[in-house]
């Protein structure tokens, strides 16, 4: 096994022409561009899937508050109607008294018994 570098190719060490140099700062400045670009593409993506992510957090966030709002309103609607049943009920018993419907019971002087 033989350590020796590689051998060069006869156009190492030699100076580029004003016309290459000129090309080869060009293209630098081209894929500086390119990498600037693309690195851009990369944040601005980035920053679009976080801007996503958030909008479907607070979309989910907004349907949970309607739901337990929908649930806590199902609840007061369904207390209402009850003490609104009871009340209903109360008034119709209480008007039934009024009118001598209401109370059956029979007062034994009143009725003769005696």
């Amino acid at each position: 096994m033989d350590n020796s570098p590689p051998p060069k190719h006869p156009s190492v060490g030699q100076k580029l022409t004003g016309k290459q140099e000129e090309q080869m700062e060009k293209s630098i400045r081209l894929l500086k561009s390119k990498m600037e670009k693309d690195q851009w593409e990369a944040a601005k993506k980035r920053i679009a899937e976080e801007e996503r992510k958030a909008e479907a957090e607070t979309a989910a966030e907004q349907q949970k508050m309607k739901e337990a709002a929908e649930k806590v309103e199902a609840l007061a609607l369904s207390s209402r109607g009850r003490t609104s049943a009871t009340n209903t009920d109360k008034a119709t018993a209480e008007a039934g008294v009024e009118a001598g419907e209401g109370d059956h019971s029979v007062d034994p002087l009143s009725a003769g018994a005696f």
